[in-house]
């Protein structure tokens, strides 16, 4: 679980590529696409955006 927020973080904040990201996180590139295709899927990444914006407008 705490690789999927450190993928989902590198792609909406840090913007990085996929092939980037699974250098990072040190998995496979499949599994960062399955990753971001998955929380696509389920709404999680809105979620995860939400909870950002919340965390910037209280700093």
């Amino acid at each position: 679980m705490h690789k999927i927020k450190d993928i989902l973080q590198l792609h909406h904040d840090a913007r990085l590529s996929n092939r980037a990201i699974a250098q990072v996180v040190n998995v496979g590139y499949g599994t960062v696409a399955d990753d971001l295709k998955r929380t696509q899927q389920v709404g999680l990444v809105c979620l995860s955006q939400k909870l950002y914006l919340r965390i910037e407008s209280a700093l």
